[in-house]
């Protein structure tokens, strides 16, 4: 879990999924992150999260806008990079407070 500004978002080619009984197309984009503070997780300065995206808009959607700060929980994909999501937590700081207080005490990014 990190505090972080996103620094530039990138979308990579569509990619077919499929968990039976369930398949779509994924519209990976994936986002550099200076973090800011960590609460769990090693520290770094910066850090990549992906973001898949399907054809039809969803509530778990998430748009990671460059410029803007996010509280983000994301988990190691199998394999592959970290991943994050609206329904998995992510939000943008200026709604964390909640978010900020539960999750108690953090660390800094290293400089």
């Amino acid at each position: 879990m990190v505090l972080g500004t996103v620094i530039r978002v990138d979308t990579l080619a569509r990619v077919a999924w499929r968990t039976e009984p369930y398949a779509a197309t994924l519209h990976p984009i994936v986002a550099r992150v200076r973090v800011g503070r960590v609460w769990r997780g090693p520290l770094a300065d910066t850090m990549t999260v992906m973001v898949a995206t399907v054809e039809m808009r969803s509530s778990c959607e998430l748009e990671l806008r460059p410029g803007e700060s996010y509280l983000i929980f994301a988990t190691r994909t199998e394999g592959g990079p970290l991943a994050t999501r609206q329904c998995s937590g992510t939000i943008e700081e200026r709604e964390a407070a909640d978010s900020f207080d539960a999750l108690g005490p953090s660390q800094a990014s290293r400089p």
